[in-house]
């Protein structure tokens, strides 16, 4: 749980989408380019993407990011439920990791932040931290537990109806 001093009031009006819409746009991005390391900061104006690939520093405005998450929305049109929950899970991926810290950020109201992260490559450790006003508040175990139980209510939430 994110303390209430990390905690900023509501999300800017002008941002007009969530932080999980945006960041989903952003992972997708980070998957499109194979990217395996970056630092993400959001920021009021949008969000800078920092990576090791060409070029290594990206702006993406929020009314960049609406369209882009308007356009990632059209695609999964007509997906089936169940492939939507799969396609959706983290597995280690930059949207799905991504889609999840937006998701937990928001339920929070959090504006701003810094995330750290590299993904395994190879072998390598996958590693993501998330910092609001220079303190971590998430992990990729805690991403990935959440994600379990986001999952696990879906499961539920589905059975009921």
């Amino acid at each position: 749980m994110i303390s209430e001093e990390m905690r900023l009031s509501a999300p800017p009006a002008a941002r007009g989408l969530s932080l999980q819409a945006a960041l989903r746009s952003v992972g997708d991005q980070l998957e499109q380019l194979h990217v395996g390391q970056a630092v993400i900061r959001i920021a009021p104006e949008g969000i800078e993407v920092q990576t090791t690939t060409e070029p290594p520093i990206r702006h993406y405005s929020w009314g960049d990011l609406q369209a882009h998450a308007a356009a990632q929305r059209a695609r999964r049109t007509g997906v089936p439920t169940r492939g939507a929950a799969t396609a959706a899970s983290t597995g280690g991926s930059w949207l799905g990791l991504l889609r999840v810290v937006g998701a937990v950020l928001d339920s929070q109201g959090v504006c701003t932040g810094v995330i750290y992260g590299a993904l395994a490559r190879a072998g390598d450790d996958a590693h993501l931290t998330v910092q609001v006003r220079g303190r971590q508040v998430l992990d990729l175990p805690a991403i990935q537990e959440y994600e379990r139980w986001a999952r696990s209510r879906r499961g539920r939430l589905h059975r009921r109806h």
